[in-house]
């Protein structure tokens, strides 16, 4: 009887064990990577990160998913034996954004108690111009009426920077803006960009005003333009 009731808890006992046997994912100095403050000049951003199998089964990554598509994470090894590491090396494009930025990298594997862990990537990306609102939205359009929109850009840098070009990326009729060549945007200072619209049809407006610059760090400036006509309205004329 002894013998069957010791035997019985060392069964409990490696079957206990067994279920706590298990993979599991850890990234090396936590799940954020945070450049801090980068300029144009620092695009592409990079970055290693080494993930660690600090559990005492084989972890298999599965999938290495970045939300957006300008960053790229691939990992050197997907099957780790415990204790064995694997390295990802991130690269992020930044260069069409200003201010915080904050990305996600999904990872899936079969690490029972996360099955897609979250990598967090973060910088500030300070532009030599700046535009608030980023965009140029004409909420509400209607065929023939005058619509306007406005945002400001401002220059954060210490010097002038001068405008040498302004188009449009797709000329649209009846669009134009305020910003000519020759404008210069004092050091510190910024200029408001107003842009007027009179749609001759019900198209949608995409576009994208293109801005040159004698600035060496930040040669090209984009601000995209949109509207959406008014549905409701022309309906009930």
């Amino acid at each position: 009887m002894k013998r069957f009731f010791t035997w019985s808890v060392v069964l409990i006992f490696c079957t206990a064990m067994a279920a706590m046997a298990q993979p599991k994912l850890e990234f090396i100095g936590g799940d954020t990577y945070d450049w801090g403050e980068v300029s144009p000049k620092d695009n592409p951003l990079k970055a290693k990160v080494i993930l660690k199998n600090s559990g005492d089964q084989v972890l298999i990554i599965s999938k290495v998913k970045p939300t957006c598509g300008c960053t790229i994470a691939p990992i050197s090894k997907d099957t780790l034996k415990p204790n064995e590491t694997s390295e990802m090396n991130i690269q992020l494009n930044m260069k069409t954004y200003q201010g915080s930025v904050t990305k996600t990298i999904k990872v899936q594997s079969n690490d029972p108690k996360q099955e897609s862990a979250r990598f967090y990537l973060k910088c500030y990306v300070k532009q030599p111009l700046l535009a608030n609102p980023k965009f140029l939205n004409f909420r509400s359009l209607e065929v023939g009426q005058l619509a306007v929109t406005h945002t400001t850009i401002s220059n954060t840098t210490d010097k002038p920077i001068k405008i040498t070009e302004v188009k449009f990326s797709r000329e649209v009729e009846n669009l134009k803006v305020n910003v000519d060549k020759g404008m210069v945007i004092p050091p510190k200072g910024k200029i408001k960009v107003e842009a007027t619209f009179t749609p001759p049809n019900d198209d949608r407006l995409t576009t994208t005003l293109k801005i040159k610059t004698d600035n060496q760090e930040q040669p090209y400036f984009n601000v995209s333009v949109w509207g959406h006509h008014n549905k409701a309205k022309s309906k009930t004329k």
